[in-house]
């Protein structure tokens, strides 16, 4: 009888290495990683910081703005197949994540804080206006993401 044994997938649904080297003698097949998620955490985390706003006492993003951008990232990503068009510093003192519909002319920017907050705001490109702006709280994406293709 075959030996079997059960593997932990992270978040990305990859195996871990120490996993694989341990049990290459199963042929346990490994869910490769799509290479989005390495290629996001790579920008946020190697997000240049313009050195006038540094002179101007605009804080570059922390950590935790930096987990969270990245955690927004893979969640509209893996639940909403969002891609971002853009990932940058803000001056307010945090990261914003640009999404664009192109069907609707429409766009989403997400702004992870360096106080652990998060907002959402839904442009209509097309007549330059706000359709919403809102603290977003749990990964609740719903409505605004339902507004970007609305």
């Amino acid at each position: 009888m075959a030996e079997t044994m059960d593997i932990a997938y992270n978040y990305c649904g990859e195996i871990t290495m120490s996993q694989l080297a341990a049990n290459t003698k199963y042929n346990i097949p490994v869910k490769k990683r799509d290479p989005f998620y390495s290629h996001v955490e790579n920008l946020i985390f190697n997000i240049p910081f313009p050195r006038s706003w540094r002179e101007e006492g605009i804080a570059e993003p922390n950590i935790a703005s930096k987990e969270i951008a990245k955690e927004v990232c893979f969640y509209l990503y893996k639940e909403y197949d969002l891609i971002p068009i853009k990932i940058v510093p803000n001056k307010e003192e945090g990261i914003s994540i640009f999404y664009k519909s192109y069907n609707n002319n429409r766009s989403l920017i997400v702004e992870t804080y360096n106080t652990a907050e998060t907002a959402a705001l839904v442009n209509d490109d097309a007549r330059k206006n706000v359709i919403v702006s809102e603290d977003i709280k749990d990964f609740s994406f719903t409505r605004t993401v339902n507004l970007l293709y609305g």
